[in-house]
């Protein structure tokens, strides 16, 4: 099966412009707050997205390298989900423990984070452009058995989810 790696990558760098184009304007104090005591501000959302991204970079290697199996239950093998759901707000979720935000960071560092781990991702989607990586996969906690590609695109729809919660967060602080 012929991968649509420009498809994939088109894909990646336009939430990621979308994304980027959201906090643009943002000053220092409307990146950090937040709009309510349990909720992230901009830019713990900003640091989500780069810690996952690095972290799926990490794991995505590991498994094109053969240091990590995927187990896969009988379940997570018929529980396929389509990638872009994720987009969609009213599906709600907790994000692992590994990949909440940590500390603030300031607009500066956070760009350069993204930018450090999307160079990462799209290192790893160019170094294997001409492999088939429809027979690796990983399960995702709601979405079941995705392949790498529909992880590729997951992390896109991901973005553009969290763009959407930045634009929410700016209306309800009105930033």
């Amino acid at each position: 099966m012929a991968r649509n790696v420009s498809s994939i990558l088109a894909h990646l760098d336009d939430t990621r412009a979308r994304l980027l184009a959201s906090v643009a304007d943002l000053s220092p104090d409307g990146l950090a707050r937040r709009p309510a005591q349990n909720a992230w501000s901009a830019a713990e959302v900003l640091d989500h997205l780069a810690i996952l991204e690095a972290s799926l970079v990490l794991l995505f290697r590991d498994l094109i390298e053969g240091r990590r199996k995927p187990r896969l239950r009988l379940f997570d093998r018929v529980r396929r989900l389509p990638p872009s759901l994720i987009v969609h707000r009213l599906l709600k979720a907790r994000a692992p423990k590994r990949v909440e935000p940590g500390v603030m960071q300031p607009m500066p560092v956070l760009v350069t984070r993204l930018a450090e781990s999307r160079a990462a991702l799209r290192a790893l989607i160019e170094d294997t452009r001409e492999r088939d990586l429809s027979r690796l996969g990983w399960v995702h906690f709601i979405f079941g058995a995705l392949s790498l590609d529909d992880w590729f695109y997951l992390i896109g729809y991901h973005e553009e989810r969290h763009r959407r919660q930045i634009v929410e967060i700016r209306s309800s602080l009105r930033v």
